[in-house]
């Protein structure tokens, strides 16, 4: 009586380990697949670590208030320039402000550097710095920086951007070539395309805003003064032939059409903007080319930084966020 006894709890016991670890397995997977899916976050600013290669890397995430509405937002890749930081193009170039307007995350990515919030470069092609000298592969950062971001909220994949000051102008050439089915579009504010490889990519859309009076990012290109920031110099090339490269690569079909000089006087001096327009591209892949004078190495609308004397003027007839956003926004109703 007593085996039988025995037999039938020990038979009991198995039944209920046997659900229990069924609903263990369940809750696990439950658990798994939800940690797939992109989290809600609130709106408000984030710092985040991934690491790619052998190396930690980091970035700011600012997420809009458009995140209550639970659908996938535009994401705005925002590359500070060489010797500064996320933090410092976060603080000072008052993008944030507009991207809530639009409805945008932006992710401000840090480039690398003896220091982590100091100094820092991106590997551009022939510039800057620390990343150029030691091969990072920034590229691959920011493909696994976008990945990481799409985990945490959902993403508009066919809405992702890029935009850059200095350096980062550089670096956004260069991920628009080898990131060419991740970014749909790009601008690039006083920087020039220096990466060597310069195979073609899908037709782009390229928005590009530099001064002929630029003191570091020299209009005709060449070696620039050396750079406070960093005590070097820094390879530029000429801004007409990265325009001429974008607009051939798009397959633009026509001469550009040139606007009216837009002019503003600050402090006694004149400063001018024309917009120069490449249109009758393949799959509408537009060339917009802001051409500044008077203007220095500043992002137009920015608050001044750093002195005069190292940047230039900052005065500008044009805003560049507000040129950029409505780039952007004018291009996702049209095809790449």
């Amino acid at each position: 009586m007593c085996l039988l006894l025995c037999n039938a709890m020990k038979m009991a016991g198995m039944i209920r380990l046997q659900q229990f670890g069924v609903f263990l397995g369940a809750m696990l997977f439950l658990a798994v697949t939800h940690a797939a899916e992109p989290v809600l976050i609130a709106s408000r600013n984030y710092e985040f670590m991934i690491r790619h290669g052998d190396r930690a890397r980091s970035y700011l995430l600012h997420v809009p208030p458009h995140v209550a509405t639970g659908k996938p937002l535009p994401l705005l890749i925002a590359f500070h320039g060489g010797g500064s930081s996320a933090a410092g193009m976060k603080d000072h170039y008052g993008i944030d402000r507009v991207a809530d307007r639009f409805g945008y995350l932006v992710a401000y990515p840090n480039g690398s550097g003896f220091l982590k919030q100091i100094g820092l470069s991106w590997n551009a092609g022939k510039c800057c710095g620390y990343a150029l000298e030691r091969h990072i592969d920034d590229t691959g950062f920011i493909a696994a920086m976008i990945d990481d971001v799409a985990r945490r909220i959902p993403i508009d994949a066919k809405r992702v951007f890029a935009a850059g000051h200095s350096n980062g102008a550089m670096m956004v050439h260069r991920v628009a070539i080898e990131l060419g089915n991740r970014i749909v579009a790009i601008a690039a504010v006083a920087g020039s395309l220096v990466y060597d490889a310069r195979r073609r990519t899908a037709p782009k859309s390229v928005l590009i805003i530099h001064s002929i009076d630029d003191p570091l990012a020299l209009y005709q290109g060449g070696e620039s003064s050396l750079r406070p920031s960093t005590g070097k110099r820094s390879h530029h090339e000429p801004i007409e032939n990265t325009v001429k490269w974008w607009a051939e690569n798009n397959g633009c079909g026509s001469a550009p059409v040139s606007g009216p000089v837009v002019e503003e006087m600050s402090s006694g001096k004149k400063f001018t903007a024309r917009k120069i327009e490449y249109d009758n591209c393949r799959n509408g892949g537009k060339v917009i080319f802001w051409k500044l004078s008077g203007t220095g190495h500043a992002w137009p609308g920015q608050e001044p930084v750093l002195p005069e004397r190292a940047m230039g003027p900052y005065s500008s007839p044009i805003d560049a966020n507000e040129e950029i956003f409505s780039f952007f926004n004018s291009v996702t109703h049209g095809s790449r």
